[in-house]
């Protein structure tokens, strides 16, 4: 949970009669005891009960930053790849720091899927009444975990889905912690007999996200897909919640789950376009000694909002863009400064295509590399712009409503034509359905859960061991 959304109590009740932090060191044995007059009334709430009893810890953030090991040259590549596709100015050393930052800093609290277990960051920094509304929240995971195995947001619909960047991956996380946020919003409500609509809240969240989405600290990105979640996604589920009720949110870990974020923004269900990359794999890999860094990802309408932060606004922003897929395959190998990729979009329309190539231009007209400035060269008006910066070579191409973004790559036009014609053909083959119960698929998912849930476990038992209590 993020700490900055904390306080539904206080924007609520504007009052804080026992609201002062109690002392540094602080009783335990208390806090257990908040713990469990909020388990009993959670359930109620969230209309689901616990299946098995959910175990508490507490931890110091010092500790908790012990937990994120780093790894100085996966963050080195990461940070050359980053930089190639726009999301990181050329200045930046290092993307490690703001990484560690983001996920050291951001929790209150967390929830572990898989070990029906919750840790809660410094419970004394929180008034008491902060403190069980942290609770809540992390409870209600609970519940989903129990009720819905969400442990299964963390493995994806397709193969080449890798990153926390994936844009499926991302809708989930919209789902599991709007729910969270509303069932949060509900116990405030019921703790101190008020009524009010937790749209009211969401709704000026979610405005607030499209007005300073450009405005983000630097990683915009990495600021962009933490926040989301909570900013957008709480609006989307207590919209569904305030007219389906609970049984209209359970529906979407199931049978009406968002594809896309682009359903969370815009409200409209759809199945993401699938770009076809298999042959272009296996080339790449077959043409390399060593790889550096490999990402094979979607990364959604969020991740090109923040891409094109600093050229688009709320109204396009609200729209998605127009984004209807995307698939990135990037590849840093040999000891290449900088590697090579293929992004591919598709889009609603061709007036979207175009637009989002305009931004797209803006963006790699403004970018250097290892402090070299790019050349634009070759340009057909919405069609084909190439840019040389230094030893990389980048062709921007629109194809109707899909637009490509080719890096290092040889014979850019005829790549961007073979994958269009192959993701065609696969789209009028098999269903998404059909390609998530692939047999290799499945047995792939289990043997991810089983590998997940065995960390986890090893992960709580550490940190709790660091510092926490249970």
């Amino acid at each position: 949970m993020k700490k900055i959304l904390l306080g539904i109590s206080v924007f609520l009740l504007n009052c804080g009669s026992d609201n002062n932090p109690v002392d540094a060191i602080y009783d335990v044995s208390v806090y257990r005891a908040y713990v469990e007059s909020v388990k009993k009334s959670v359930p109620a709430i969230r209309e689901l009960n616990f299946t098995v009893p959910v175990k508490a810890g507490f931890m110091e953030r010092s500790d908790l930053a012990k937990e994120f090991v780093t790894f100085p040259r996966r963050y080195a590549n990461m940070t050359v790849m980053m930089k190639q596709l726009g999301f990181l100015p050329d200045s930046v050393q290092s993307i490690e720091p703001y990484v560690a930052e983001n996920q050291s800093g951001f929790h209150a609290a967390y929830y572990i899927t898989g070990t029906d277990s919750l840790v809660v960051i410094d419970p004394q920094e929180y008034p008491v009444s902060q403190f069980k509304e942290i609770v809540a929240h992390e409870l209600t995971h609970a519940l989903q975990d129990q009720n819905f195995n969400i442990s299964q947001d963390d493995l994806f619909p397709n193969r080449h889905y890798s990153s926390f960047c994936t844009d499926f991956y991302l809708a989930r996380r919209c789902v599991a912690e709007g729910d969270a946020m509303t069932s949060e919003f509900r116990y405030v409500i019921s703790e101190n007999s008020l009524s009010a609509s937790p749209l009211d809240l969401f709704s000026t969240w979610r405005d607030e996200f499209f007005k300073t989405f450009g405005t983000r600290e630097i990683p915009v990105y990495l600021n962009l897909v933490s926040m989301f979640p909570y900013e957008v996604g709480s609006y989307f589920v207590s919209k569904i919640w305030s007219t389906k009720g609970w049984e209209g949110v359970n529906q979407l870990y199931y049978s009406n789950r968002p594809l896309s974020t682009a359903e969370i923004i815009t409200g409209e269900k759809f199945e993401p376009h699938r770009f076809d990359y298999s042959s272009l794999i296996k080339n790449w890999y077959d043409s390399c000694q060593s790889v550096q860094i490999a990402d094979d990802d979607n990364y959604g309408p969020v991740m090109l909002l923040a891409l094109l932060k600093d050229y688009t606004d709320a109204t396009h922003a609200e729209a998605a863009l127009g984004w209807q897929g995307d698939r990135v395959l990037y590849l840093l190998a040999d000891n290449a400064q900088w590697g090579k990729f293929v992004w591919s979009f598709q889009f609603k329309d061709v007036s979207s295509a175009k637009y989002c190539m305009q931004g797209i231009d803006a963006v790699l007209s403004a970018r250097t590399l290892g402090n070299v400035a790019p050349q634009r060269l070759q340009v057909v008006a919405d069609s084909l712009i190439t840019y040389t910066t230094g030893a990389v070579a980048t062709t921007l191409l629109r194809d109707g409503e899909a637009l490509f973004w080719i890096e290092n790559v040889s014979d850019p036009t005829n790549v961007a034509s073979g994958i269009q014609n192959a993701s065609l053909a696969k789209r009028s083959g098999a269903s998404y359905l059909q390609i998530e119960s692939d047999p290799e698929i499945v047995e792939m998912k289990k043997r991810m859960i089983k590998r997940k849930e065995l960390g986890e476990r090893l992960q709580f038992s550490q940190c709790c061991q660091s510092g926490g209590d249970i």
